[in-house]
């Protein structure tokens, strides 16, 4: 008798522990995205966001900042002074630098190039190229605007090429000058006339 109500006893025990075994049900809800709403209080001045969990957020305009201050530059033996309103800054001339060597160009006795010599003692050797073939875009007509008017014997004068573009040369003794020039705009002569010209969409000039 004493052997079965042990027997019961330890069957219930075992039952009530794998009873207090079993794992919890948990019910996950995954994916959810909640959206929120702005509204704008134009008399608060004043945007809403409120959102589906209750939550509300309240951004108000912000203030105009004050207006900035002008400023002045004024020429000061030395330099320059930069006032702006009561903060006040110099700034110092630069120093002069140093002249460059002048170069010179000899031919070599031979014919073959040119040497070049500058006066900080470097110098360089330069052959002569070979000829080339002709090109296509060879000038078509010279075009003088405004005719000859400068006091300095120095003229601008437009190259007009085979190909329809424009150039504008002008040189001052020691450089000369190429520029080529856009169809469809104004120009004003660099050579001191002050001489206005413009070119049509089609490449020709008017004055």
């Amino acid at each position: 008798m004493k052997l079965f109500v042990c027997l019961l006893l330890f069957i219930s025990f075992i039952g009530c522990g794998e009873s207090s075994k079993d794992p919890k049900q948990i019910t996950l809800t995954e994916g959810v995205v909640s959206s929120c709403t702005v509204s704008r209080d134009e008399e608060l001045s004043q945007v809403v966001i409120s959102c589906p969990d209750g939550t509300q957020e309240v951004i108000n305009d912000g203030e105009d900042g004050q207006d900035g201050q002008s400023c002045m530059i004024e020429d000061k033996p030395g330099g320059a002074m930069i006032t702006c309103g009561e903060t006040q800054a110099f700034i110092k001339d630069g120093t002069n630098g140093e002249d460059g060597s002048a170069c010179s160009v000899a031919q070599d006795e031979h014919g073959s190039g040119a040497l070049i010599s500058c006066g900080d003692g470097t110098s360089a050797f330069i052959q002569n190229g070979e000829d080339g073939e002709d090109g296509l875009d060879f000038v078509a007509e010279i075009i003088d605007p405004c005719g000859t008017e400068t006091t300095h014997g120095m003229d601008e004068v437009l190259l007009v090429l085979h190909s329809g573009d424009i150039l504008a040369h002008y040189s001052d003794k020691k450089l000369n000058y190429l520029t080529i020039l856009q169809k469809g705009r104004k120009y004003v002569t660099t050579d001191g006339t002050n001489c206005k010209f413009s070119l049509t969409d089609e490449g020709e000039v008017k004055f």
